[in-house]
């Protein structure tokens, strides 16, 4: 009866530590989150640009970072004002392997996340259509789809061997902010809503 007593008591002081400890972490994260923006000017002007509500601005608040290389075509996007580039694409997947992926649309935006910042001016536009930084941008944009793809089609499930879907890839002007995406992607086994 004494052991049980006593080790009842240990329990309750380990879980009373856990929770101590966890309140200490919790303080210790949100003050590692105002130790970035204070002593990162770069990740502060960004967070400070953003809505409150805004997926980059909550990324960055906790703590997400990028990591990645540099592209030339991030110097490209900064050049035009550009800062988010949104692309969709279709696809279609037989048997182990990509049959079909096509460009439906790619949105320019000059701020992360942001439907008000999109470019719709039609000289604007003009400009970049068809040129070899939207044809550059555009084969970064679906060499990373083609990976997304791959990935979903051969994730543990049993997927038939027909799929066809649809899937969205988000590029930024700089390789400090993280790869994020706010839409999931769409697959249809059979392909039953695409014929």
């Amino acid at each position: 009866m004494l052991f049980q007593k006593v080790f009842l008591l240990a329990v309750m002081v380990l879980v009373a530590a856990s929770f101590s400890f966890s309140q200490v972490k919790s303080t210790a994260n949100a003050d590692r989150r105002a130790q970035i923006r204070k002593h990162d000017p770069f990740y502060s002007e960004v967070i400070n640009s953003l809505d409150p509500t805004n997926p980059m601005r909550m990324m960055l608040e906790a703590g997400l970072r990028g990591h990645g290389p540099h592209y030339f075509w991030m110097d490209a996007m900064k050049e035009r004002g550009i800062k988010h580039a949104f692309f969709t694409f279709i696809f279609r997947w037989q048997t182990d392997r990509i049959v079909k992926i096509k460009l439906t649309k790619i949105v320019w935006s000059s701020q992360y996340f942001d439907a008000k910042a999109n470019f719709t001016d039609s000289q604007t536009l003009d400009e970049i259509e068809g040129s070899d930084f939207e044809r550059q941008i555009a084969a970064e944009a679906e060499a990373r789809g083609i990976e997304e793809i791959k990935w979903l089609m051969t994730r543990g499930k049993k997927r038939s061997k027909l799929a066809c879907g649809t899937i969205s890839e988000n590029l930024f002007d700089d390789e400090r902010l993280p790869l994020i995406s706010t839409n999931y992607p769409e697959l249809d086994d059979g392909c039953k809503m695409w014929n």
